[in-house]
């Protein structure tokens, strides 16, 4: 093998550790300061999120993407809606989401319960984050998952 082709493979194998982590432990502070991935910022009118329910052999979990959306003032109020996909068996509860009152006007779930509408006001002007919960109920037996994200206005 020539001397460029094992340079380039020897970077493969430093590159291919760095992403999976296995050249030691992830520093989570550093990691926190760079944005998520699933991170999202609306200005449009309507602000579309979706939510799933993942499964594994023994527990569920409610997932919402993004887990962060920020939203911009200008523009007016921004009508954000929640899309429950992907999980049968699976609906919103039927309350509210449980977001400030003060600052967003909010909707209980629909008539099939996989829509959730809040609208934003944003008379506040100094609060730089909202956190919500979303609650998901499993239609045979009662039980609840509950989704803690955020919405950021900007």
């Amino acid at each position: 093998m020539n001397r460029k082709a094992l340079q380039a493979l020897a970077l493969s194998v430093v590159l291919a550790g760095c992403a999976s982590g296995e050249f030691g432990p992830r520093d989570d502070a550093e990691f926190k300061k760079h944005k998520r991935v699933n991170d999202q910022t609306c200005g449009a009118a309507v602000c579309p999120i979706d939510v799933r329910v993942v499964c594994d052999a023994s527990s569920c979990v409610g997932v919402v993407d993004p887990k962060v959306l920020m939203i911009f003032r200008e523009g007016g109020a921004k009508t954000i809606q929640w899309h429950l996909k992907g999980a049968p068996g699976y609906v919103f509860a039927d309350e509210k989401v449980n977001l400030d009152p003060g600052e967003f006007t909010c909707v209980t779930p629909g008539q099939n319960q996989v829509l959730v509408v809040c609208k934003d006001e944003f008379r506040q002007p100094g609060v730089s984050a909202y956190e919500y919960q979303l609650k998901i109920l499993k239609r045979s037996d009662g039980s609840l998952l509950t989704i803690d994200p955020w919405i950021v206005p900007r």
